[in-house]
């Protein structure tokens, strides 16, 4: 699972969406994964680009997602994945 946070000065400046791209070459190239899966929560546009722009595509919408860091609530978040280049 991928994530990502960036200080307010540098958003908007490509930083997440460089950062992901080079998480995810790695984790395929040296972890022989096939996919990688984020959540973004829904409404969070900056966080939705940055998947997109990375390549990932929505895959499913939840409407009661629980995280770990909050486990008694459930929020709306969208699943987003990126398969490994060519499979």
């Amino acid at each position: 699972m991928a994530g990502y946070w960036v200080a307010a000065t540098v958003r908007g400046g490509g930083v997440a969406t460089s950062a992901l791209d080079m998480m995810c070459e790695w984790a395929f190239q040296t972890l022989d994964l096939s996919a990688i899966v984020l959540y973004t929560l829904i409404g969070n546009r900056a966080s939705e680009r940055v998947a997109e722009k990375a390549g990932f595509r929505a895959t499913e919408v939840l409407v009661d997602y629980r995280h770990a860091a909050i486990p008694d609530v459930g929020v709306q978040a969208t699943r987003w994945a990126i398969h490994r280049p060519g499979s």
